[in-house]
């Protein structure tokens, strides 16, 4: 694959992908990276360096997900044209491309946050609830699983609280699997 470096402000980020330069204009471009094993580009944004919005970008510069967190918007791109869904206090949302799903984490304010599926259609896949007395922090991977880390719980002898749960995508039943670091 060939390399792709990118350089980024505030307002804008560049990169050049098989001799094509791709430039975007975005506000508040807190961070950006590259995903090199799901080829694109991850970029974070807000004012006064919140993670309000993330986008992820194709290497050739096209929009493949977002979500924002402030207007409970999630969107991708799915067979030439776009789903949105309109979530309530998302926490976190990410598209696994290999396994074909949306996840959502959703703050449940008054009740227990929930984990939410999503097919690349826009269909619900499943939802379920965080663990009782566990609350969702971050989408994450562990030993090549899904896992939604959570925070709560009893704490390890060191004082650590912050467990993997792995997410069964088929039926979005957490399991406790390890501490997250």
């Amino acid at each position: 694959m060939n390399s792709v470096d990118f350089k980024f402000n505030s307002n804008n980020v560049t990169w050049e992908y098989n001799n094509i330069k791709v430039e975007l204009q975005i506000s508040n471009i807190n961070f950006v990276n590259v995903e090199k094993e799901n080829r694109y580009i991850y970029i974070v944004c807000g004012e006064n360096f919140s993670e309000d919005i993330t986008h992820y970008y194709s290497f050739e510069g096209n929009r493949i997900f977002s979500y924002d967190k402030i207007k409970g918007m999630v969107s991708w791109d799915f067979k030439g044209k776009t789903v949105e869904l309109n979530c309530n206090g998302v926490i976190n949302a990410k598209l696994f491309i290999d396994q074909e799903v949306v996840i959502v984490l959703e703050n449940g304010q008054n009740s227990n946050d929930r984990v939410i599926g999503y097919n690349l259609d826009g269909g619900l896949k499943f939802e379920n609830y965080a663990p009782e007395n566990y609350k969702f922090l971050y989408l994450s991977a562990s030993q090549d699983r899904i896992t939604v880390v959570c925070e709560g719980g009893n704490s390890d002898s060191y004082g650590r609280n912050s467990w993997h749960f792995e997410l069964n995508l088929s039926t979005g039943e957490l399991t406790k699997i390890n501490l997250a670091y």
